[in-house]
């Protein structure tokens, strides 16, 4: 903003200097805050802040701030003084007005000012009104206007542009109120859909109203007051002590700000509160060199489309995107920062769906970033777009501004999956159930550990491209604390591309690498300790009645095969495959190991051997009730057949705690002895219910 210079005719003897009135009219939306009051121009666009002075000059802090259109000065209430405070354009206090007719030592918050008239409300009072064209002597009185409102939580008012009447929102109930400038009646216009202490209010010459909320910085704004629908419009600074003021009947002014590319469905152009950023700093941004400013989105310009570089450099590269394949991202950026990210995989024209935030809050670090995004398999074929947002901001929307950072749109193709799918099974989970008291019997519960999971192999032609495992934890009835790991016999480790595998844990990204070291075989560790990672709420998770909750452990791997592997898919492992449990690292079990051997005690399936690296699991073969034959294949069972793990085709009502399986399952004895009656003791007509976890 241009500033006058301060003429030295205004220079008093105490040094203090004279401020002249702003042009008429200025654009800015200023921001008081602070004690001693600091004032900064805010960017309504992107909620960037320019600090146009750290202090006015005096004591307290300065609130109930209004534009007056009259004389071109700023008027504020000192709160310490209780004396007005009039700013001009070198911000600093000009004048001190002595105000008579309020109550003794009442202290104003809320306020503005229209064609010399200064409005100032305190609940519990009503609204006064000060003719600031009458001050004589320094001194100006305020009058409370008959029948004036006094029960509402405002915390900042405005003058509307064109129906000279004041609005602002109560607090408590998110409602906006018309207020007669006259009677002082306050009406409901609607409810706003938003809450909390909103300490500035602005108009802009449109009459779309913004409301700053003082908790997190977030800039709202009405665009129709008589029908108040807030919508957030930019991420600004959160702060106390909070006070906005604005000429009404300026336009908002869009500068120095970059806009995305894509078309305009999508939220991108500045009328339809388009995805947007603030240049000042030029800190953040993706790519080689920072954006480049825009008075407006030019939609479907992206440098993919043209391939002119209307973005100050292409920051982000999309590898190749296929139905149910990962594909990988490259981001370069010059400091830490934050992305949000969205796809349109439904292809209709917005990121609003539920799944279509594909990066949330994501922390990318100065230098080269590579992410990888699991393309949903029930996407939408075709031509699509995706928007990229990095800014110093946590949490941004696909739309509204941010006040600094970039936003780049690109487009996509979503290709077809032209490969072949096996699914095992074919629909739903596959549920294992283990006693890990191996090798001992115990309570046979078989609920030490209850995990649920499905497998599909993507295959291109002959060979597997791609495994997809995904599951959750049913239930822990375990002392013990264990791991739960699925082991490929046949598949060699180092056929998988683990710059490439992306797993996920209760949905959230991980940064460990689930492919185990030191295995000839591919056996992918979910969790090393599922104890912990389910965060129970009691022992015993999921196998009492006193310690119900919901399944709260989800995991979910993929794993590419190299290009420069050959995997026939004749060559995989058959289902159910290997799923095991193992002692958590550094565990003890008294009787059993000590805390170094822990990695080495597995519990598989029947008939599954050990891993490499279930190097201990050896020593407990034919100890207790375990009657493993290694010579004839056959592990972890008892010598009446009783296997210690148990899996099934679908799901199952597990046993309560310490509920004997063969007494929940009476058919299940008949099962393992005979190998072809009741194959379907699993089945909810053939348990015992009251002996079910669940099932009462």
């Amino acid at each position: 903003m241009y500033r006058y210079p301060i003429p030295i005719m205004l220079l008093l003897a105490s040094g203090t200097a004279f401020s002249a009135p702003f042009t008429s009219c200025p654009s800015e939306a200023f921001l008081f805050q602070g004690s001693p009051t600091a004032i900064y121009s805010v960017d309504l666009s992107t909620g960037s802040l320019t600090t146009l002075t750290a202090d006015v000059g005096e004591a307290g802090n300065i609130n109930a701030v209004g534009f007056n259109d009259s004389d071109d000065y700023l008027y504020g209430f000192n709160l310490s003084s209780k004396t007005i405070k009039k700013v001009g354009n070198a911000y600093t206090v000009e004048e001190t007005i002595t105000v008579t007719g309020l109550p003794a030592s009442l202290t104003f918050f809320v306020g503005d000012v229209q064609n010399d008239i200064y409005y100032i409300y305190r609940k519990g009072y009503g609204i006064y009104t000060i003719d600031l064209s009458t001050v004589a002597g320094g001194t100006v009185a305020a009058n409370l206007i008959g029948g004036s409102v006094s029960n509402r939580n405002f915390t900042d008012i405005a003058m509307h542009p064109s129906d000279n009447t004041l609005y602002g929102i109560d607090n408590r109930n998110g409602k906006l109120y018309a207020i007669n400038k006259t009677t002082g009646v306050a009406t409901s216009t609607g409810n706003t859909g938003v809450k909390g202490t909103f300490g500035a209010a602005y108009f802009g010459s449109t009459g779309d109203m913004f409301i700053a909320r003082n908790s997190d910085g977030k800039i709202f704004r009405i665009a129709d007051v008589a029908a108040p629908t807030a919508v957030l419009f930019a991420v600004g600074s959160s702060a106390r002590q909070n006070d906005g003021a604005r000429c009404p009947t300026a336009v908002i002014p869009v500068t120095n700000t970059d806009f995305g590319d894509s078309p305009d469905t999508y939220g991108t152009l500045f009328a339809s509160n388009g995805a947007r950023h603030n240049l000042t700093g030029g800190a953040l941004y993706m790519g080689a060199a920072n954006a480049d400013a825009e008075a407006d989105a030019l939609v479907g310009s992206s440098d993919d489309v043209t391939n002119v570089d209307d973005e100050g450099g292409d920051g982000v590269s999309i590898s190749t995107v296929t139905l149910g394949q990962i594909s990988m991202v490259s981001i370069t950026v010059p400091a830490n920062g934050y992305l949000n990210a969205w796809a349109d995989w439904n292809i209709d024209g917005d990121f609003n769906d539920a799944d279509e935030q594909i990066f949330g809050a994501k922390l990318l670090t100065a230098g080269a970033n590579t992410l990888k995004v699991k393309v949903p398999s029930n996407a939408r074929q075709g031509a699509s777009w995706t928007r990229w947002r990095f800014s110093s901001e946590r949490a941004l929307g696909p739309t509204g501004g941010a006040p600094d950072g970039e936003v780049e749109d690109h487009p996509i193709t979503i290709n077809p999956e032209v490969n072949n799918e096996y699914q095992y099974p074919p629909v739903g989970y596959f549920t294992a159930g283990f006693e890990d008291a191996w090798p001992n019997l115990f309570d046979y519960d078989v609920n030490d550990m209850v995990v649920s999971y499905k497998v599909k192999v993507t295959a291109q032609g002959a060979n597997v491209q791609q495994i997809h495992i995904e599951g959750y934890v049913n239930a822990i009835g375990a002392y013990y604390e264990n791991g739960i790991a699925l082991h490929f016999p046949g598949l060699a480790r180092g056929d998988i591309e683990e710059a490439n595998i992306l797993f996920t844990k209760k949905g959230v990204e991980q940064t460990t690498n689930p492919l185990e070291v030191g295995q000839t075989n591919a056996v992918i560790v979910f969790s090393e300790n599922a104890k912990s990672d389910t965060n129970a709420i009691c022992p015993f998770y999921r196998t009492r009645n006193d310690c119900q909750q919901d399944n709260t452990l989800s995991f979910e791997v993929t794993l590419p095969i190299k290009s420069t592997s050959t995997v026939p898919v004749t060559s995989m492992p058959s289902a159910p495959y290997d799923i095991f449990i193992f002692a958590s690292p550094n565990t003890a079990r008294s009787g059993y190991f000590n805390a170094s051997q822990s990695r080495g005690f597995e519990i598989h399936l029947e008939d599954y051997p050990p891993t490499d690296l279930g190097t201990l699991s050896s020593s407990f073969f034919n100890t207790g009730d375990d009657a493993s034959d290694v010579g004839e294949g056959l592990y972890y069972r008892t010598s009446n057949n009783l296997p210690f793990g148990v899996v099934v085709n679908g799901t199952w009502g597990h046993p309560k705690e310490h509920i004997d399986l063969t007494v929940a399952y009476p058919n299940f004895s008949s099962f393992v002895t005979t190998g072809d009656e009741h194959p379907d003791w699993y089945i909810d007509a053939k348990r015992v219910s009251a002996q079910i976890y669940g099932a009462e």
